[in-house]
């Protein structure tokens, strides 16, 4: 059945359209698409008796959801009775946050650079994290189909990290490129004083790009 639906899916997997269905011409029938199509909105009007000719079902879901308490499992709940509240645990670890790094765009020579937030020395600091780490960055151009789509359709064509774009590091010493591959590279950062740039892409086309340290 899952393979059944799915040739009615949209690319955003949210919506079975009978068009789409009958394009594939996996299956001869589009009965049981219908059918499933139709069901929730058929329920909710016997549900809600919004549908008079229609049987109704009271407690319908009692077999279903429902299960049967063992006997002699314990005491019985007092009417008013509150619930006993959990302990909470010891030792919870800290959340940390990532170290924050900032992306600006460059309108002027279509690209971008990687640059440290202004308290990143604080930031370090109070979450115990100390150079060198390693920041992964993905990039695409935004796809006619959407940005979700934009990740799939990327192409060789489109760029290439470390051929077409090259990638930059200022000061020296600051980081170096520990891999460069298609649209991905991966650059470790050496201080809290960097900067790393790409460069050179196509000035009439959005482009994503998405940044993550590795901690």
């Amino acid at each position: 059945m899952s393979d059944y639906l799915k040739e009615a899916e949209e690319p955003a997997h949210t919506r079975w359209f009978l068009n789409r269905f009958n394009e594939q011409k996996s299956f001869e029938s589009d009965w049981a698409l219908r059918f499933v199509m139709d069901l929730p909105a058929h329920m909710y009007r016997i549900l809600s008796r919004e549908d008079e000719d229609a049987s109704t079902h009271e407690n319908f879901a009692d077999d279903i959801f429902s299960i049967t308490e063992p006997v002699g499992t314990g005491a019985k709940k007092k009417r008013g009775q509150k619930p006993k509240q959990t302990k909470k645990p010891d030792n919870i670890p800290p959340v940390k946050r990532s170290p924050a790094i900032r992306v600006e765009r460059d309108p002027d020579n279509p690209g971008f650079e990687l640059l440290p937030v202004g308290n990143i020395a604080e930031l370090f600091e109070e979450e115990e994290v100390s150079f060198p780490i390693e920041v992964s960055v993905k990039a695409a151009y935004v796809s006619a189909l959407g940005r979700s789509r934009s990740w799939r359709d990327y192409s060789k064509i489109d760029f290439q990290f470390g051929k077409t774009i090259p990638i930059d590091i200022s000061p020296k010493g600051a980081a170096k490129i520990l891999s460069a591959s298609e649209n991905t590279f991966t650059v470790e950062l050496l201080q809290p004083d960097f900067c790393v740039s790409a460069k050179g892409f196509d000035g009439n086309r959005d482009l994503l790009i998405h940044p993550r340290i590795k901690l």
